[in-house]
């Protein structure tokens, strides 16, 4: 039953994608790759390599698509992918916004009081 080929996702608006192992491996080192660019003190680089690293290890070890998606939890397989794009989309968009410096000016004082005065 292991070697059984998948015909359909049976999720809406979700194809099958070929080669999909190989393809989230790709993104995962995509994904890695961004975030060597952050400062290592980064929470974001430190919490999302963590997590990425725990996933790309599971997908390397496991060929079949069952067993990844039982041991990651994450829903088929190809969501699992869509996940991926997302968080190399999210890395990218970090190191646009740079959320680890310091603020360009002061936090105005009542910021986060209402109603506001």
């Amino acid at each position: 039953m292991a070697s059984v080929a998948r015909q359909a996702t049976r999720l809406t608006g979700q194809t099958n994608i070929i080669n999909v192992r190989k393809r989230i491996l790709l993104l995962y080192d995509k994904i890695l790759k961004e975030l060597e660019k952050m400062p290592e003190t980064a929470s974001y680089r430190k919490h999302t390599e963590e997590i990425v690293k725990y996933k790309k290890s599971i997908v390397e070890q496991e060929t079949n698509e069952a067993t990844i998606e039982q041991k990651l939890g994450s829903g088929h397989i190809s969501e699992i992918f869509l996940q991926a794009q997302n968080e190399l989309n999210l890395s990218r968009t970090m190191l646009e916004y740079r959320p680890w410096e310091p603020l360009a000016s002061p936090i105005p004082r009542n910021q986060w009081k209402w109603p506001p005065a």
